[in-house]
């Protein structure tokens, strides 16, 4: 029997053999999700009031149960350096949500790019809009990170049956124009679905990833091919902002005397540099993700690094 991923401390044995029998069941070829089986984990996370997240294989089985909080979930460990620029994960993940019917937002069907808030003032006709659940920050730097085939987050309702969905998988088409402000705002290179329910979603998950690796093959070949280290320049300042720009110009010299490809530069000015990670947790996730969207090798900073902050 397959253990269970996360903290099972506070798990009842009958609760305990409820999430590790959902390993047992499979999902055909073009599902993303096997009906019964979503119905048995939307049962699980309202009884439990934990998010519950299931990895599934291309081959339909399910590699591991993961067992949340009740707003956030932990993955295992599946590697986390880098695939090959022109492969997927083959996992998808599926999380579900407790009583997720009390976090629903209006969200157009289908859409691309900065899918993250709602459809605000001005909104589309009323059949283009459906209730979906939001797809958390924490899940998207999973699936951009890992490179997933996609992540469904599926809302329980009231009864622990599964309600609304909402899909995010990658679209390397978009990654080109990724928007990166200096800000730690960044448009993601996703794709979003959103429907009423598993039923409505209308999506064939064999074609989805059949299409999904020729685009990401495609992108890939489109590559750098100089030989030459490509790498995003970060530079973390306290003084003024002229200070900041003429010491940027000048890594940026010393990068290309190396013969260092450089595909962005990013300056941010702070009033004291954070000391575990010099420009911030959050702001250092966003960096990474960036490099990983644009194809980076190298990250180099305008300032040799604590060992704490190497390790960050």
């Amino acid at each position: 029997m397959k253990e269970v991923y996360g903290d099972r401390k506070q798990l009842r044995p009958s609760e305990k053999a409820a999430l590790e029998k959902l390993a047992a069941k499979r999902t055909a070829p073009g599902e993303i999700i096997d009906l019964d089986l979503a119905r048995r984990a939307a049962r699980s996370t309202n009884q439990l009031g934990q998010q519950v997240g299931l990895l599934i294989g291309r081959d339909g089985r399910v590699a591991d149960v993961v067992l949340g909080g009740r707003d956030r979930i932990y993955l295992p460990d599946l590697g986390r350096f880098r695939l090959d620029s022109s492969r997927l994960r083959r996992l998808r993940l599926v999380v579900f949500l407790p009583e997720g019917q009390h976090h629903l937002r209006d969200y157009r069907r289908s859409s691309q790019g900065k899918d993250r808030r709602d459809v605000g003032p001005h909104r589309p006709s009323g059949r283009d809009i459906v209730r979906a659940p939001e797809i958390a920050n924490d899940l998207l730097t999973d699936l951009e990170k890992l490179r997933l085939d996609l992540v469904l987050v599926v809302a329980a309702d009231a009864n622990g049956e599964p309600g609304a969905v909402s899909l995010a998988h990658l679209s390397p088409g978009l990654a080109d124009a990724v928007a990166f402000d200096g800000r730690g705002d960044r448009r993601s290179a996703l794709r979003y679905r959103h429907a009423a329910g598993l039923a409505q979603l209308g999506v064939d998950f064999e074609l989805l990833v059949k299409d999904l690796e020729a685009e990401v093959r495609e992108s890939s070949q489109k590559g750098y091919e100089t030989g030459a280290d490509n790498a995003v320049l970060v530079g973390a300042y306290t003084g003024s902002a002229a200070e900041a720009r003429s010491s940027m110009e000048e890594l940026l010299e010393l990068a290309r005397t190396a013969d260092i490809n450089v595909l962005d530069t990013i300056t941010q000015r702070r009033r004291t540099l954070d000391p575990k990670t010099l420009i911030g947790k959050g702001k250092i996730e966003e960096v990474v993700l960036h490099c990983l969207d644009l194809g980076a090798d190298l990250l180099v900073f305008d300032r040799e690094l604590t060992p704490g902050q190497l390790r960050s």
